[in-house]
């Protein structure tokens, strides 16, 4: 049966659905993080249900009603609290990076499993090639937020296309620590996780606005010390980005960019952060 007639029939039909939002996995509530942040939209979705890190289809739509704390059997019904807390922490989204077997480079040139990059309480950014301004200025926000990353009990991983070389320069030129940047040259993360793609994703609202909102401080620093490096090969270019936070096994967070600029907001980030 379809998640939006699921939700008709359980009196749900109101409720926003689980794209372009925050999961928390305490409450298990559903926030929407911004108007232009989708969190997991069709696309992904349609991907995922076929897909065993996330789980079954099945599941996907119920934890779209454990979201808003009300379960097939007792919309409108006064089920017990303990009752609906075990349900809905039985259907919390899973951390998609967790069954990994994707390996990317550090920039020395040695591999890494990205299970094991993602291991734990992680924020995991992934920027479009190294070539891309927008991401050298995305890198430069991520690493200011890394205090508070780190206060909340998370460590930033930052994935980007592009070579070790690559990498090299760039955190060399903007600057950026070497040791939490990894590089995919081969976009095998960005198209296990089904980001998006296209010259359709450059030419939208989403670029707009994602371009307007900006940081411009932070945007005229990264543009000063920026210089272009080659990407890999022509098709990368066409790759947007994402953002994750993960606790484990448990998906708090999903961003994926759905045009040029258009990044995960940092309050629904750290909101994320502080929810487990």
């Amino acid at each position: 049966m379809p998640a939006s007639q699921m939700m008709r029939n359980s009196g749900l039909a109101h409720q926003r659905p689980i794209h372009g939002t925050h999961v928390s996995t305490r409450s298990c509530q559903v926030r929407s993080a911004t108007r232009t942040s989708t969190a997991l939209n069709q696309q992904h979705l349609g991907a995922c249900a076929t897909n065993s890190n996330y789980g079954s289809s099945s599941s996907m739509r119920t934890s779209t009603l454990a979201a808003t704390g009300t379960t097939p059997g007792n919309a409108g019904a006064g089920a017990s609290t303990s009752g609906q807390a075990a349900w809905r922490e039985e259907f919390v989204l899973k951390n998609p990076l967790q069954a990994s077997t994707v390996e990317v480079f550090d920039t020395a040139g040695n591999t890494v499993k990205v299970s094991e990059l993602t291991a734990g309480r992680t924020v995991v950014g992934l920027l479009r090639h190294l070539g891309c301004a927008m991401c050298w200025q995305q890198a430069a926000n991520l690493v200011k937020l890394q205090p508070q990353f780190e206060a909340l009990g998370y460590k930033l991983a930052i994935v980007a296309i592009g070579f070790p070389e690559g990498g090299k320069e760039l955190c060399a030129k903007l600057p950026f620590p070497e040791s939490l940047l990894y590089l995919d040259p081969g976009m095998k993360v960005f198209s296990e996780l089904h980001l998006n793609a296209g010259l359709n994703y450059f030419f939208n609202m989403a670029t707009w606005d994602g371009v307007r909102g900006l940081d411009k401080e932070l945007s005229k620093e990264a543009l000063a010390r920026y210089s272009f490096i080659k990407p890999p090969n022509a098709t990368c270019t066409l790759q947007m980005g994402g953002l994750y936070v993960v606790d484990g096994e448990k998906l708090l967070y999903a961003h994926m960019d759905k045009g040029l600029g258009n990044h995960a907001p940092n309050e629904a980030v750290l909101a994320a952060c502080a929810s487990a």
